[in-house]
């Protein structure tokens, strides 16, 4: 097949081989919940209660977005107004709105944590009191601003392959603790029919480098670097690792026979049960014995024209449902750099 072939599937196995990584970091901010973050024993007096009723009136109404297919509910006494160019809901008396935002999909978003929320908030002038990720898609950002009075905020992002929603929840700290009930009915509300959305069981992860998306099963242990990604299954052993190089080798002279010769060598009993290829993606399944364990390699090979992308997943014959390295490569895509936003 050639030099060229020969370095193409060499890259392949010494990739195969040296991607066995087991860390795992993760760093938190551990700024103080601020009271209006934070449960309370106050008793609530008549005066409150008669506030909370003057103040405050418990019918909502219904609003949807037709393009994005998504709907919530809000008060009705609130006014609706554009405020940065989104659709805002305020509260007069108390200074206090539900924004919510509508952006393209942007792939970073899947590594959003603590660390990075934190640093972007304090960037901003604000303080950073919590975050957490409820769900793959899904996660909370609280943070206050301090600048005249203090005004505490509640961020619910949500996404799928195609979209981001933020809703974005503002209030007086002395108005949150009568407010968190109506934003709370707020929330429950929500509903989102996604068009593209994420499998449940899966969560993905971006590459800045590589610019490319994978798809890993969210119980599984994750980990990355600048070149690589792992994750392995607690339960089984199963494992997954998700690599690239720049390398514009092309897949279409590639074969079935070349790639059996490298991924055989050393071991005993190996078969290759099956190897498919289309323009920009190679996959096969191989089997071989350690001691008197059969074990089995699903190898996936993409190509841009750029960089060679490879996903590979090692375990015990019968340990794994074959869905997931299936659902895994197909929900693999690499980014031109202008569809990142």
């Amino acid at each position: 097949m050639g030099i060229k072939n020969d370095r193409f599937w060499t890259v392949i196995i010494t990739l195969v081989l040296i991607l066995s990584m087991g860390f795992a970091a993760n760093s938190r901010n551990n700024a103080d919940a601020l009271s209006s973050y934070t449960k309370t024993e106050r008793v609530e007096t008549k005066k409150d209660t008669k506030e909370k009723e003057e103040d405050f009136k418990t019918e909502m109404k219904i609003i949807t977005d037709n393009e994005l297919q998504f709907s919530l509910e809000v008060p009705s006494d609130w006014e609706e107004v554009a405020k940065d160019g989104y659709r805002t809901f305020i509260h007069r008396p108390s200074a206090s709105s539900v924004q919510i935002r509508t952006e393209k999909y942007d792939p970073a978003i899947n590594n959003a944590d603590a660390k990075a929320l934190s640093v972007s908030i304090a960037d901003s002038g604000k303080t950073f009191v919590g975050f957490t990720k409820t769900e793959p898609t899904h996660y909370e950002l609280l943070y206050q601003d301090y600048a005249v009075s203090t005004y505490d905020y509640m961020e619910q992002v949500y996404w799928d392959r195609s979209d981001i929603i933020r809703l974005i929840f503002v209030s007086r700290d002395e108005h949150y603790e009568r407010l968190s009930p109506y934003f709370e009915k707020i929330l429950a509300s929500f509903a989102w029919d996604k068009k593209d959305p994420v499998p449940e069981g899966y969560r993905l992860s971006y590459s800045p480098f590589g610019n490319f998306e994978a798809a890993v099963p969210s119980a599984w242990t994750f980990a990355a670097t600048e070149s690589t990604m792992a994750a392995t299954d607690p339960e089984t052993g199963a494992s997954m690792d998700i690599s690239f190089t720049e390398d514009d080798t092309s897949l279409d002279n590639l074969g079935a026979q070349e790639m059996a010769h490298f991924l055989s060598n050393g071991k005993n009993d190996f078969v290759m049960v099956n190897y498919e290829k289309s323009e920009d993606r190679i996959s096969s399944t191989s089997t071989y014995l350690a001691g008197d364990v059969r074990f089995v390699n699903r190898h996936y090979v993409f190509s841009d024209g750029k960089n060679l992308y490879f996903i590979s997943f090692h375990y015990k014959d019968g340990t794994l449902d074959e869905s997931v390295p299936e659902t895994c490569a197909g929900l693999f895509r690499e980014f031109h750099q202008e569809e990142i936003h």
